[in-house]
């Protein structure tokens, strides 16, 4: 409901039951308070669930629900951080049921998931999937999460619609010491500040020996000598400044792969926590190849 504003050619606008003149500042109050409400309401239909895999606790993050001739996406995070996916988690539930694995259990406390490793998080995820998720997914995996996810996809390709790998670590010239820290200083003046701050609750949790080794296993898999056995569809994602998946690597996943395809989008190596709704998108697109 809008009113003339007293004594000037104004209006304001009835949002909510609070009145916002149309000022740039009242806009831009009636646009949190939009938002706002919209995030309540996704945030009442995501849900954490929980299930055992081998004698273990798996915590999940599951937003939207299941649609007819829609495949399930399903997330595995990057280094063990979950909750600078959330908004891209949200974005995916709108079209399709997405479900965020806390794989190796970095985003709770108590006992965890798996050990710290691309191998120990891929079983994980293969033997989750065969006793809870039976049928073809989506399946997309940011940074080591994409490792490890392509090992999945290697193990179970019948159960796999569509990969997605998201910032795919480690380019061969970031797996040294010197050449991991200078990808680091390059791309991390690209990242927007609060990426850090949402990743550093499940960092603290997970612990710096179980993030230093990690990070080890990452940089000793080889992902070039599995991606030819794919056969399922792979979409490759890199931002444009992301130097931990540079872009000559990308490009030689993608030709390796069967049926591989690259893509670079706006943003560095978090660009799932800077563009959410694009990396939603991307999600999208794998879910519609075939």
């Amino acid at each position: 409901m809008t009113e003339n504003h007293p004594n000037s050619g104004r209006k304001s606008t009835l949002y909510g039951g609070v009145a916002t003149t149309t000022t740039a500042a009242g806009w831009r109050r009636r646009d949190d308070l939009r938002q706002s409400e919209q995030a309540a309401r996704v945030r009442s239909w995501r849900q954490e669930r929980w299930y055992s895999v081998k004698d273990r606790p798996l915590r999940a993050v599951v937003a939207g629900v299941g649609r007819a001739g829609v495949p399930a996406v399903v997330i595995v995070p990057g280094l063990g951080a979950v909750r600078y996916l959330s908004e891209a988690v949200e974005a995916t539930g709108a079209w399709t049921q997405c479900v965020l694995l806390d794989v190796p259990g970095f985003g709770y406390g108590g006992p965890k998931t798996c050990e710290p490793t691309v191998q120990a998080v891929a079983a994980t995820v293969a033997a989750w999937l065969v006793d809870h998720r039976p049928g073809p997914v989506v399946l997309a995996g940011h940074s080591t999460g994409g490792q490890a996810v392509l090992r999945v996809a290697a193990e179970l390709p019948g159960q796999i619609r569509g990969l997605v790998l998201a910032g795919p670590t480690f380019a061969p010239q970031a797996r040294r010491l010197a050449g991991l820290v200078r990808a680091w200083a390059r791309t991390s003046r690209h990242e927007p500040g609060s990426g850090l701050w949402a990743a550093l609750p499940d960092y603290r949790r997970g612990g710096l020996r179980r993030l230093i080794r990690y990070v080890r296993s990452g940089l000793a898999d080889r992902p070039e000598n599995l991606v030819g056995s794919v056969s399922c569809p792979i979409l490759l994602a890199r931002g444009e400044h992301d130097h931990f998946a540079a872009a000559d690597w990308v490009d030689r996943l993608a030709a390796t792969a069967p049926r591989g395809q690259a893509v670079t989008v706006p943003g560095a190596h978090a660009f799932p926590y800077s563009h959410p709704r694009r990396f939603a998108q991307l999600l999208a697109q794998a879910a519609q190849l075939d």
